[in-house]
């Protein structure tokens, strides 16, 4: 999907570089933990971080598309990296933990 985005290779190289920084960051992060509980509560909360940031690239990129019928390649292409390293966190959580996760997330803010 990633490879679909039209942006210009220096920008995909880019990007790649970030989504790899992410991902090296976070299994650096679990290999310092021996606890398994803190290792489950860092999984949660980098997976609510992970996904924080790609339903704000989802939502900026839905509202640009809506109200200039364009999009940022860039955008586009950071939201399909984050959803494809958000596939391969999930598999660590279990289905309970998404769901919790991704209730959690879907609440309003009550102002």
């Amino acid at each position: 999907m990633a490879n679909d985005v039209d942006v210009p290779q220096s920008i995909r190289e880019e990007e790649f570089v970030w989504i790899h920084k992410l991902r090296d960051d976070f299994v650096k992060t679990l290999s310092d933990i021996t606890d398994t509980e803190d290792v489950r509560m860092t999984l949660a909360i980098r997976y609510i971080e992970l996904k924080c940031a790609w339903i704000q690239f989802n939502t900026t990129n839905n509202y640009c598309l809506m109200n200039t019928g364009n999009v940022d390649g860039r955008s586009v292409l950071k939201s399909c990296l984050l959803s494809h390293l958000l596939g391969n966190v999930e598999s660590l959580l279990t289905p309970n933990e998404i769901n919790q996760i991704t209730d959690f997330l879907s609440q309003p803010i009550n102002t």
